[in-house]
């Protein structure tokens, strides 16, 4: 009987993980436009870019971001590893900018193939993408 609860217990622990990411492969990265002149960003950036506070990269040209609905996996995905926040989370933020008169929301398209050819087509673009998606038309940012 006390195997049966250990294993069981074993067994919450790692449904909890799970849950959690702690051991999940990294499924998404940054994308952006070739032409944005930045190759990596620190964590505190990258929120600012994907909560709408920083609109500017350091050349001055503005930023245009592309996002996919909340209900997406893959938006689910970028939102748990990249942001590490609930899709609800980021949406609130988005809305109490565009709200409040001081921000915009992001630009959402509906698919991943549609968000990687705007980020590419668009200049000083910024996105997220599979890991495994190649496109040579996007470059990707790190995240440090």
């Amino acid at each position: 009987m006390l195997e049966i609860w250990r294993s069981l217990r074993l067994i919450m622990l790692l449904v909890l993980l799970t849950r959690c990411g702690y051991l999940h492969a990294e499924q998404t990265r940054i994308i952006a436009n070739p032409a944005v002149p930045v190759a990596e960003l620190s964590f505190q950036q990258l929120k600012a870019i994907f909560t709408s506070r920083q609109n500017f990269w350091p050349s001055g040209e503005r930023i245009t971001l592309f996002v996919l609905p909340a209900s997406h996996p893959l938006q689910q995905a970028f939102c748990r590893e990249q942001m590490r926040l609930y899709c609800y989370q980021l949406e609130r933020s988005w809305q109490r900018l565009l709200y409040s008169g001081f921000g915009t929301a992001p630009q959402q398209v509906a698919s991943e193939d549609e968000l990687v050819g705007k980020v590419a087509s668009t200049p000083g673009a910024i996105g997220f993408a599979r890991k495994d998606y190649v496109d040579t038309q996007i470059k990707t940012i790190s995240v440090r």
